[in-house]
């Protein structure tokens, strides 16, 4: 290993792979605890069933639901979210990162996005300057999932998080002369080295070093226009702050609570499968007779006078409470804010939004914390270039929209004809604004005014 993890990394590395399978929906979920045994243990019977145990496992494993609460909630939040786009504002120095920012030339708003969305799943994003070459007129953004952000020093100076040293991990999938993919192990690392930032990669069997360059280490010193950085031009956006401690996701609840209604679903529906299975047994059957049994409409068995047949099975007796136990689930997570669960009725624009404001909250520090972690690294990258010009992020707050009906329109024709203080435009605003006409207002107000002098 290029060098050791973070102390706190170890505690949330289970977590993070808990969300990722999460995200992924039921077939990464059932695939993960058929290998592992992972989110549905089995039970001592199967273990001790060395002949039939497993067999009796995978179905019961096969037979669960997993319903993607997780996926649902982060993609229905992301629209919410994003609904409205942000406001940004740049200098003219790096006016071309709103549309090409990252090193996979995604505009600012999908790295707001991509940030936001790994907040809510991991708990954090990490954000670094990357420079392509001495020739760029500014740098580029490379985003890092929250597992690859191994170790870190970082200090507190004039209120602000600076790092000394920062080990990333940049493991990627390789082709080989067999054209078979294989892991190649890369481990980069930013840090200071006389005073100017620092970076340079390691293979898993290399050490790295915090304020220096391991004996043998091609190292760069990032520079744009022949300009180095004296700071390490990484930042972290956690689910409230930017600081580099770990915090837990922000859906984690969420998917602890999905994996307890998917066990629960695997006994309720195993169970389920067994009450309509019978099994049929009979005693004092003779050895001729066994043969000619037959089930079915039309079948007919004869049986000696001391035989006996019948049915034996699972009662289903606890199918009531079991099914009760999962439904008690859906709702507590239903409580924690995954109002998309609840169906039925329709809502106006107005009701939906007053319900909403309470189950926004945590969407606000979110969208806040994510649009202030990529506002300081463009502000870094400023520095970095020698400009005094800043950048300014504003997030969409506004999560709910509330769409005026026809009938509202129509009550604000006769506010109008009655006196009441709003003009024509306005009216013609409203009607564009929530989507009843997307005619020129100008136009409009012009055939108006012929039509009225005529």
């Amino acid at each position: 290993m290029a060098c050791s993890n973070h102390y706190t990394y170890p505690s949330f590395k289970e977590k993070w792979q808990t969300m990722r399978d999460s995200m992924d929906g039921e077939r990464a979920m059932k695939d993960r605890t058929l290998s592992d045994k992972k989110y549905i243990p089995m039970t001592q019977g199967q273990i001790k069933d060395t002949s039939g145990g497993l067999k009796r496992y995978n179905r019961q494993v096969n037979l669960a639901i997993y319903y993607d609460f997780v996926r649902q909630i982060i993609t229905d939040s992301l629209g919410l979210m994003y609904n409205n786009a942000p406001i940004i504002k740049l200098p003219k120095s790096i006016s071309e990162m709103e549309t090409s920012a990252t090193v996979n030339n995604e505009s600012l708003e999908q790295l707001m996005l991509n940030t936001n969305k790994e907040q809510m799943l991991m708990g954090r994003r990490g954000l670094a300057l990357d420079v392509v070459d001495d020739k760029s007129s500014y740098p580029v953004i490379s985003e890092y999932n929250a597992e690859h952000i191994l170790n870190w020093n970082d200090l507190i100076q004039d209120g602000f998080v600076n790092y000394d040293f920062v080990l990333l991990d940049e493991t990627s999938k390789v082709m080989n002369a067999a054209m078979e993919w294989v892991d190649s192990k890369k481990f980069r690392v930013l840090t200071i080295v006389d005073g100017f930032y620092t970076t340079y990669v390691v293979d898993e069997k290399e050490k790295a070093i915090k304020g220096g360059i391991p004996s043998g280490i091609e190292a760069v010193q990032p520079s744009i226009h022949g300009k180095r950085y004296n700071r390490v031009p990484f930042v972290i956006a956690n689910v409230s702050n930017t600081n580099s401690a770990i915090q837990n996701p922000a859906t984690l609840s969420i998917a602890d609570l999905s994996i307890a209604l998917f066990r629960g679903e695997a006994d309720y529906r195993t169970y389920l499968h067994m009450s309509g299975q019978d099994t049929l047994i009979f005693t004092g059957v003779k050895e001729q007779e066994s043969k000619n049994i037959r089930l079915g409409a039309g079948a007919h068995c004869s049986f000696s006078t001391d035989a006996k047949v019948f049915f034996a099975g699972v009662s289903g007796s606890s199918l009531t409470e079991m099914k009760a136990s999962n439904d008690s689930i859906a709702e507590r997570i239903a409580s924690q804010g995954v109002s998309f669960v609840e169906s039925g009725k329709a809502e106006s624009g107005e009701a939906l939004s007053i319900r909403s404001t309470t189950k926004t909250a945590s969407l606000t520090v979110i969208a806040k914390v994510g649009a202030r972690a990529i506002e300081t690294i463009l502000n870094m990258a400023l520095e970095w270039m020698g400009s005094a010009e800043v950048a300014t992020i504003s997030p969409n707050l506004e999560f709910t929209e509330t769409k005026l009906t026809p009938k509202d329109l129509l009550d604000l024709v006769s506010y109008k004809i009655a006196g009441g203080p709003i003009t024509d435009g306005e009216l013609r605003e409203l009607q564009e604004s929530n989507g009843y006409s997307d005619g020129d207002l100008k136009v409009y107000m012009d055939k108006e005014e012929e039509e009225s002098s005529a």
